[in-house]
C-alpha cells in the first residue's frame, strides 16, 4: 500500500494493526462456522452469536492479551456451550431458568466493565451502562417472547448462554484485576 502510494509511511504500523484485526475477525468468523457446522448446531450458535455480540459491545469485560489467544478462547467457548447443551438434555429449560437470571442480574447491576482496552471516561462508562442494561432487558423481553410462543428450548437455551457468557466475562475482568477506574478529566 506504501509502495502504491495508499498510505504515508506514518500509517504503515496502523494498516497492519487493522490489515491483522480484519484477518482474524475472519477467521474468527470461519471458525464459529466450523464449530457450528461439526457440532450440528448451526442454527443455535448463530442465535447465541447475535446475542452475545449485541450486549458484548457495551457490557465490556474479560480481554485476552492477543487476538490469537481471543480466537482459541472464543472457540473453547463454543464447544463448552454446545457440550453443555448436550449433556443438560431435558433439562435445558431448568438451566436456563436459575443461571440466566442470575447472569442477567450480574449485567443489570454492573452494567459495564471498563477494561484497558476501552479506557472510557466517566461519561463514556455512564452511557455504556445504560446501553448494556437496556440491551440486556430487551434481550430478557426476546427470550419471554420466545418462551410463551414455546420456541424450541434450545434456542432459548442459546439466547440464554449469550447473556451467561457476558457475565462471566465480566465477573472474570473484575477478578482478574483487568477493570480498570475512570478518570474525571479524561476526554
Amino acid at each position: 500500500m506504501f509502495n502504491h502510494q495508499l498510505i504515508d509511511f506514518d500509517d504503515i504500523d496502523f494498516a497492519a494493526y487493522y490489515f491483522e484485526n480484519g484477518i482474524l475477525k475472519v477467521i474468527g468468523c470461519f471458525l464459529t462456522v466450523i464449530v457450528a457446522v461439526i457440532t450440528e448446531s448451526f442454527p443455535g450458535l448463530m442465535v447465541f452469536y447475535v446475542f452475545y455480540s449485541m450486549l458484548r459491545k457495551y457490557s465490556g469485560g474479560f480481554h485476552c492479551s492477543t487476538q490469537l489467544r481471543c480466537l482459541l478462547l472464543s472457540a473453547i467457548t463454543l464447544f463448552v456451550i454446545v457440550i453443555v447443551k448436550t449433556a443438560l438434555f431435558d433439562n435445558v429449560n431448568y438451566f436456563c431458568g436459575g443461571v440466566h437470571m442470575l447472569s442477567s442480574l450480574i449485567i443489570l447491576i454492573f452494567g459495564t466493565v471498563n477494561h484497558p482496552n476501552l479506557d472510557l471516561n466517566e461519561r463514556e462508562l455512564a452511557l455504556n451502562k445504560r446501553k448494556a442494561r437496556l440491551v440486556v432487558t430487551f434481550e430478557l423481553s426476546v427470550i419471554l417472547l420466545a418462551l410463551l410462543m414455546h420456541v424450541r428450548s434450545e434456542y432459548v437455551f442459546y439466547m440464554s448462554m449469550g447473556i451467561t457468557v457476558n457475565a462471566i466475562s465480566m465477573i472474570v475482568a473484575k477478578l482478574s484485576g483487568q477493570e480498570v477506574t475512570t478518570h474525571e478529566g479524561k476526554d
